[in-house]
C-alpha cells in the first residue's frame, strides 16, 4: 500500500498556485496597459474632432461675413489642460494641450489664413481660450479682423 504524505500534497498545491500566478500576473499587466493606451487613443481622437470642428466653424463664420456667430456645446475630455491660439505673420494655429500617461502633449491644427483671437485680446503670439474638461460653450464669431473663439458661461 502506498501512502501519500501530507507534505507532498502541500507541495503540489503550491506548484499549482505558483503556475496560476505566473500566468495571471503578466496577463493582468498586459490588460491594464492595453486599457490605458485605448483610453488615451479615444481621448486624442475626440480632441482631434474638436479641433477640426472649431476650425471648420471658424471658416464658415468668416465666409458668412462680419458679425456672424454661432455657439457650440463641446464636451472636452478629462485630460484636456488648455486650448491656445497662436498667430504668426502668415498663418494662425489652434493648439490643444492635453495630459497623457507619459506627460503633456499637444495637438496642433494648422492652416487658417485669417486671424483668430480669444475674444478679449488681439492674440499677438499666444493667447489662451481657457477651456476646462467637460461641457464648454464656445462662441465662434467673425469680425472685421478675423474670427474669435471664446468660452462663454
Amino acid at each position: 500500500m502506498i501512502y501519500k504524505s501530507k507534505g507532498q500534497s502541500s507541495l503540489e498545491l503550491l506548484m499549482v498556485v505558483g503556475l496560476a500566478l505566473v500566468i495571471l500576473v503578466p496577463s493582468t499587466i498586459l490588460f491594464v496597459n492595453y486599457a490605458q493606451n485605448t483610453a488615451t487613443e479615444v481621448s486624442v481622437s475626440q480632441i482631434n474632432l474638436i479641433g477640426q470642428r472649431l476650425l471648420n466653424t471658424a471658416s464658415e463664420m468668416k465666409g458668412a461675413g462680419s458679425n456672424s456667430w454661432t455657439t457650440l456645446e463641446i464636451n472636452f475630455p478629462e485630460n484636456v489642460i488648455d486650448m491656445t491660439i497662436f498667430n504668426s505673420v502668415n498663418e494662425t494655429d489652434l493648439i490643444i494641450l492635453y495630459d497623457t500617461p507619459s506627460g503633456h502633449s499637444e495637438l496642433v491644427f494648422f492652416g487658417t489664413r485669417f486671424r483668430l483671437d480669444n475674444g478679449t485680446t488681439s492674440c499677438e503670439g499666444y493667447c489662451s481660450v481657457n477651456v476646462t474638461p467637460g461641457v464648454n460653450s464656445i462662441r465662434v464669431a467673425s469680425h472685421s479682423t478675423g474670427v474669435s473663439i471664446k468660452k462663454v458661461s
